[in-house]
């Protein structure tokens, strides 16, 4: 949105929430942004039966239809958008399902491939995947995160034809700014870290998908061959995946080697802090973590899964190891956490890697060269 706005045209941004543009978006050329927030589920006519029924009360439900009703005055009776945006895929029965398809031109920015898209299917009825084939297959242009992604929807989904970029992730360089040098056992000692223990952090929604349990698989070898070793576990918690994690470490006995987070306003200050970033991930579209961990000069231990490998090569700037393997994760550990030579290399690449390739700067360039294709 950041870079949407630098380039001067008359933005609106369908939403949940708000958020604040950092400060660097607002220079000169840039227009305020109109935001359209959308607090609750906003159905059409055909889920209003459904939407009546799943509200406990008439007084909300009736508070949904005004709301319905704002925000169709507001983009049905509107005219179509130059260009509609969709961030991952549009729930079908949504206003922002149907705004897409009334745009006279669509781009789709795909982060998460099709294994990923499946389990979420398998919790939720919003989407089909029958539904995002179709929303891939008439879209007008494709953005995606890496082309590990590119490629599994490219076997799953006719979308050769359609113009195709690749949008790497960037980071929050401004939040980072004042982190990236900073001395990690004085960082440690504000966010009441051990200041001696070896820290490795875990990033990221608390869920199968992020291999947590994979890690604490590994912890008992980690815990033997070091023995200062403290697992920060940030993020927030789905389906109660955390309960099922805190008993298993409890029945290995190892209750004060990880500390449970939470959702935390300072990521970027933990993994500056961490000695290691351990990212035992099943699946990833890329790996936002990894490339914050990059920036921030943190060397990383991950899967070689997903898009993964297009940030990080193989014991150049990270080290990679099979997905769901214990045994591969814990000797990997075992081999970084000794060496702060190894780790030191690793990070310093990795950090020369975001900023030739990841960095906001580069982003940019990609960006405008999208939208250069829609004479924007």
């Amino acid at each position: 949105l950041s870079h949407l706005v630098q380039l001067g045209r008359p933005v609106t941004v369908v939403s949940r929430n708000r958020c604040a543009l950092p400060s660097w978006a607002m220079g000169p050329g840039a227009r305020p942004v109109r935001w359209l927030t959308t607090p609750m589920p906003l159905p059409d006519s055909r889920t209003l039966g459904a939407s009546v029924g799943r509200w406990a009360t008439w007084t909300r439900t009736i508070a949904k239809l005004l709301w319905r009703r704002l925000v169709a005055a507001f983009v049905t009776h509107r005219q179509p958008p130059t260009l509609a945006i969709h961030n991952a895929f549009p729930v079908p029965g949504t206003y922002t399902h149907r705004l897409f398809h009334r745009a006279p031109r669509r781009m789709l920015i795909v982060h998460s491939a099709p294994d990923v898209v499946m389990s979420f299917l398998r919790r939720s009825r919003s989407l089909t995947l029958a539904g995002v084939v179709a929303d891939l297959e008439r879209t007008d242009a494709l953005a995606f995160v890496s082309p590990q992604v590119r490629d599994a929807w490219a076997a799953t989904a006719d979308i050769a034809r359609i113009p195709q970029w690749i949008l790497p992730n960037t980071c929050r360089e401004d939040a980072a700014a004042a982190l990236v040098d900073a001395n990690r056992r004085q960082l440690r000692e504000r966010l009441d870290l051990p200041p001696d223990a070896f820290l490795a952090a875990c990033v990221g929604y608390v869920g199968e998908g992020k291999g947590q349990d994979v890690l604490v698989e590994a912890l008992p070898s980690m815990v033997r061959t070091t023995p200062n070793v403290l697992v920060m576990v940030v993020g927030n918690d789905r389906s109660g995946f955390a309960a099922q994690l805190r008993g298993r470490i409890e029945t290995l006995q190892l209750a004060g080697r990880v500390r449970f987070m939470g959702q935390r306003p300072d990521p970027y200050a933990l993994i500056r802090a961490a000695d290691l970033l351990v990212h035992p991930s099943r699946s990833e579209g890329q790996g936002l973590v990894i490339l914050e961990a990059m920036l921030l000069g943190t060397p990383i231990l991950a899967s070689d899964v997903g898009g993964i490998p297009s940030c990080i090569t193989h014991g150049e700037s990270g080290w990679l190891v099979r997905p769901n393997d214990p045994r591969a994760l814990a000797d990997a550990f075992d081999r970084l956490a000794p060496d702060a030579a190894l780790r030191d290399r690793l990070s310093r690449r990795a950090a020369e890697v975001y900023a030739e390739r990841f960095s906001q700067r580069e982003y940019a360039k990609r960006f405008e060269a999208m939208f250069r294709h829609f004479g924007f």
